[in-house]
């Protein structure tokens, strides 16, 4: 049928494409087209070109708007009424031509004029001169509505060629390109389809690769991108396949990184682009029209990316600016091409300048889960964001790409890593110092006891011939049991004031600007060494110049340690941020990631270190001169009171004893300060791996180097063993209370002038100082030795007949607060539980509570609910080691397992297991037992050298779970360590 004839106008509804357009198509090239050929046919003979020719050239001219003294370059005559028309890169008075003049010219390229339309020669293979699409001056492509009506005047031409012309065939693609340019992407889609149509009939297969691309493009201007993409991807494919010029090759590129930017597959099309632009560039030129489409292309893809860090802002303004000034100078200031390299320019710039808008964006996007986002932390959820280690902190900084990672661990990583390093080490010694006092109160009342009960009065003591040799050693004793007192009770204030002053440090505030506590102000100012020199003002006034001067050199408080502390890590880390290449949004971000995750208050808890340890530099020296000072005044004071009547000597002899005491207490303290001095400055001073290992026994998990600061306690442990064994040989002797032959008169009348009663002898009229939680001294020693609780009844696992009392030392794990490494029974916290994990192996489980152990909540609450309450908390410690264990499990009588699942998925925790004892109606020692035995039959082939098979460290804040039947039974089999978990490892 003659397409010529139909010379109607068509609309874009009518020549509207369906969905399956690029399937249809890629199927009418393969051979089976009669769908397409019907479809494709019908819409191209609904064209009226003559009249599409004629308004299009009137909008061409009315667009142009060249005034009417110029002259055609061709023709040499000005515009008259046809008007003259320019849409190339001609710029001034050049280019300037009447669209017939332009059709003529391109005719007679073609050797081809409207008479010769009706051959009929199959052979003739001739293509429609370049002419009808490009200037013959500045040799580039027309745009716009000229290059469209140029389009409609080559195929009025051709038109009614036979359709195995290639003639044809080229008018109807040109015709296609200037719709296109034009933006009639439907009428263009048609005239594309009839081309792959009519080389479809002639035989063609793969020719038409050329075809296939312009209807991806077609498809990509509709707004259909994914069936663009995989056409182009063809398209794409076959070019390299079939070879091609280099030319042509670059135009697909183009196309296909134009297609995977609007595609939204960014990271592809970068580096797409980063692999082929440089070859095409060396082969065609950095002004080819191919190069400046790639590099506008890639400078698109840069600064559009949701994702696109501040270095590839930086990066896609300057390529478009590049991209701009040689558009400028090869198309003019007005081209398409040009117009679109400035737009994208003016985008680039914008995007850069809201910079901080896109990184919060970012990070809305990116932090998914609760509580992650640094932008978002403040006073109120500080509690809630995970701290402490420098893998959080890098892991957020990720978002700022890889590069500016790198930078920013130069120069911020290795002052964060050492901080967060002392932090653990500091953490560590609070804790040993912890236990080192809660042991050595307990050691103290036992020494005050043991004391008082070997103090004998040399009246009561019975006639006879070993009278005196009783009384000398009974002196010995009770002179040995008032030093060791008194030395551990000098010891203990060392110990609690650096306890203080750590656990004070510790506490420091998360949030940047809040100011630190006076307390911590005061306890480093008036620390232990200050209050023994003012008691020992007390005790001995002639001294009182001189420790005033003592006094005055141990206070060294500089008025900017509150700055020091609270505001200059910020500033430093501010500066250093300064250094980097960031950007201010970037640099907000970063130092807002050092804030969340606990950097600048580790820094600060460094610096806070630096103050105190300055006031322990003399410390230690000065009450060493101060005990010798009180040691002359005690010699020199009994030595007078020797020299006088016994009743004249009773105020000196008293007075030289509290001299002893204070110089005894002096001396003990310089001994500790002296090894928590050492800790500290060890501490500052380390880069490398833990310095302290806070276990269960203080003393023994101190290195060698630092045994000092547990010397005091260590010594009174050993003569509080050996009293204490003497103590239970004589209440066994002389029965109890003693009788008062013994001559223990501080002893022998204790059930006389109290209230107090005893449950086992049935005494009430007891001291307090001699009966403690229902049961006296002595018979709280002997009901030890039994191998029962001294509390009897009342003990809370004997009420539930559990085993809770530890033969090795005589103690309860509940009424006396007990750990013991050998029945697998400790108490501790989360760095307790690693640091058991660490020795059981790798292949160990780590089973922990949920309720007031790995979380907050408390009774079985849904941590997935916050109501008027506070958020609840995870301890870190124990987060940490879920983290970087493979058989982490939950085990918990909480029933709302959802909950606790969203609670471990929110903390990067979705490898742990979740087992509810209460909704599987089980009890946890039989879930542990299915957890052992299912991973011991699976490891029965390569059981775990050294060990009871695969084991478990189960840590659980209920002591009556841990004591139950079944778990008890676990442990004594070696299989678990069990974990009486107490927050802040009060031990």
């Amino acid at each position: 049928m003659d397409e010529l004839a139909r010379l109607q106008g068509a609309t874009p509804a009518s020549v509207g494409a369906s969905t399956d357009e690029a399937s249809r198509l890629r199927r009418a090239i393969q051979g089976d087209g009669s769908m397409v050929d019907a479809a494709a046919l019908d819409r191209l003979k609904d064209f009226c070109v003559l009249e599409q020719l004629a308004e299009t050239a009137k909008k061409a001219v009315e667009a142009c708007a060249i005034p009417g003294d110029q002259a055609c370059y061709i023709c040499l005559d000005d515009g008259g009424s046809e008007g003259l028309v320019r849409m190339c890169a001609c710029r001034g008075n050049t280019g300037v031509a009447h669209l017939s003049c332009l059709v003529k010219q391109a005719q007679l390229a073609t050797e081809k004029d409207g008479s010769e339309t009706e051959s009929t020669d199959s052979e003739d293979d001739d293509w429609p001169s370049e002419l009808w699409d490009t200037c013959g001056l500045c040799e580039q492509e027309h745009h716009g509505l000229l290059k469209c009506a140029l389009g409609w005047a080559c195929w009025n031409t051709y038109g009614s060629l036979p359709e195995h012309r290639a003639t044809r065939r080229g008018a109807l693609t040109i015709l296609g390109n200037g719709l296109l340019a034009a933006s009639y992407y439907d009428e263009a889609l048609v005239a594309y389809q009839c081309c792959l149509v009519h080389q479809r009939q002639v035989g063609g297969s793969v020719v038409g690769r050329c075809w296939n691309g312009n209807l991806a493009v077609c498809f990509q201007k509709l707004g259909r991108h994914a069936e663009a993409l995989s056409l182009q991807r063809e398209v794409y494919a076959l070019g390299l396949t079939l070879g091609g010029t280099i030319e042509e090759r670059a135009y697909d590129a183009a196309n296909l990184a134009e297609f995977l930017v609007d595609a939204g597959e960014f990271d592809e099309a970068k580096q797409f682009m980063r692999d082929k632009t440089p070859e095409i560039r060396a082969s065609l030129g950095g002004d080819h029209c191919a190069v400046l489409d790639l590099e506008t292309y890639y400078g698109r893809g840069l600064f559009t990316n949701p994702d696109a860090m501040n270095d590839d802002l930086v990066e896609a303004e300057s390529v478009l600016d590049d991209v701009l000034t040689r558009c400028q100078r090869i198309l003019g200031t007005e081209h398409p091409d040009t117009r679109r390299a400035r737009e994208l320019l003016d985008g680039a710039r914008k995007a850069q300048a809201n910079d901080g808008a896109r990184l919060k964006k970012r990070c809305a996007a990116h932090f998914t889960k609760i509580h992650s986002n640094p932008l978002e932390y403040c006073e109120k959820n500080c509690l809630l964001y995970e701290q402490g280690r420098i893998d959080l902190v890098w892991r957020d900084w990720q978002l700022l790409g890889d590069a500016k990672t790198k930078q920013l661990d130069r120069c911020v990583g290795k002052r964060l890593g050492s901080a967060f390093s002392f932090r653990r080490d500091l953490i560590a010694l609070k804790k040993i110092l912890l236990r080192l006092f809660n042991e050595g109160r307990r050691l103290e009342t036992s020494l005050a006891s043991l004391g008082s009960y070997f103090f004998r009065d040399e009246n009561a003591i019975p006639r006879g011939g070993h009278r005196d040799h009783v009384w000398n050693a009974a002196e010995i004793q009770y002179a040995e049991l008032s030093d060791a007192l008194h030395k551990l009770r000098g010891c203990l204030k060392a110990l609690q004031d650096a306890r203080d002053v750590t656990k004070s440090t510790c506490c420091l505030p998360r949030v940047q600007g809040v100011e630190r506590q006076q307390r911590l102000c005061n306890l480093v100012k008036d620390g232990c060494a200050a209050r023994l020199l003012k008691r020992a003002a007390k005790a001995a006034p002639e001294l009182k110049f001189e420790l005033q001067d003592a006094h005055r050199s141990l206070v060294e408080h500089d008025e900017d340690d509150d700055d020091r502390v609270s505001r200059e890590p910020a500033r430093t880390v501010v500066d250093a941020l300064d250094a980097t290449a960031c950007t201010r949004a970037e640099q907000k971000y970063a130092l807002a990631v050092v804030e969340c995750r606990g950097g600048l208050k580790a820094l600060s808890i460094h610096e806070q270190m630096v103050v105190y340890a300055r006031t322990l530099r003399h410390a230690p020296e000065v009450l060493e001169r101060t005990a010798s000072s009180l040691e002359k005044i005690d010699r020199d004071t009994n030595a007078k009171a020797t020299s006088l009547e016994t009743n004249e000597s009773y105020p000196l002899l008293a007075r030289a004893l509290r001299v002893r005491k204070e110089h005894i207490a002096c001396r003990a303290a310089a001994a500790t300060l002296k090894g928590v001095r050492l800790c500290c400055d060890a501490a500052l001073a380390n880069d490398g791996g833990p310095l302290f290992d806070a276990g269960d026994d203080g003393p023994v998990a101190l290195p060698p180097k630092f045994s000092a600061v547990a010397a005091g306690v260590v010594r009174a442990r050993e003569i509080c063993q050996r009293y204490d064994y003497e103590a239970d040989k004589r209440v066994k002797e002389e029965g109890w209370p003693p009788p008062k032959e013994s001559g223990r008169c501080r002893v022998a009348r204790v059930h006389l002038d109290g209230t107090a009663s005893c449950w086992r002898c049935k005494g009430s009229t007891f001291l307090d100082a001699w009966c403690r939680d229902g049961v006296c001294w002595g018979c709280a020693r002997i009901t030890r030795q039994e191998g029962m609780c001294a509390r009897g009844a009342a003990c809370p696992l004997r009420k539930r007949r559990q085993r809770g009392f530890c033969h090795h030392a005589k103690r309860c794990v509940v009424c006396d607060q007990h750990s013991c490494e050998k029945c697998a029974l400790v108490r501790g916290d989360g760095d307790d539980v690693a640091r058991i994990a660490r020795h059981l192996g790798s292949e160990a489980f780590v089973i922990v509570d949920f309720d007031r152990t790995l979380c907050s909540t408390r009774a079985g609450a849904d941590p997935s609910i916050i109501g008027k309450k506070k958020p609840p908390v995870a301890d870190e410690a124990l987060v940490e080691l879920l983290a970087s264990t493979k058989r982490g499990v939950v085990l918990t009588r909480n029933s709302h397992r959802d909950g606790i699942r969203t609670f471990l998925d929110d903390r990067h925790l979705g490898h742990v297991a979740v087992r509810s004892a209460k909704l599987e109606q089980t009890s946890k020692a039989a879930i542990l037992k299915e957890l052992l035995d299912a991973q011991d039959a699976r490891f029965a082939n390569r059981p775990v050298p050294g060990t009871h098979g695969v084991r478990a460290v189960y840590a659980d804040d209920d002591v009556h779970e841990l004591c139950e039947e079944g778990v008890a039974a676990l442990s004594r089999a070696g299989r678990v360590v069990r974990v009486l978990f107490a927050p802040g490892g009060v031990g």
